[in-house]
């Protein structure tokens, strides 16, 4: 919810991260089902992942902006 387009590996880790800009954002938002799309973008309104400079929130995001991963899915992220 910062913006921030991150990668994970099977540990949960950052392996790679892009700091998207308000219209990346809207872009990326496609991705994501209809259900979700509206509820997502009012999160994110205003929000440009390019204002995000801190080296230890892009690669080690706080609790409230991790996804919710499926432990019985094979760790994959919950929709």
């Amino acid at each position: 919810m910062d913006g921030v387009w991150r990668n994970f590996d099977g540990a949960k880790n950052v392996v790679s991260y892009q700091a998207l800009s308000r219209e990346e954002i809207t872009e990326v938002l496609n991705v994501f089902p209809k259900s979700m799309r509206q509820n997502l973008a009012k999160k994110l309104e205003g929000v440009d992942g390019r204002d995000v400079m801190d080296i230890e929130q892009l690669l080690h995001p706080g609790k409230d902006l991790m996804p919710k991963f499926d432990e019985e899915n094979g760790g994959q992220i919950k929709q």
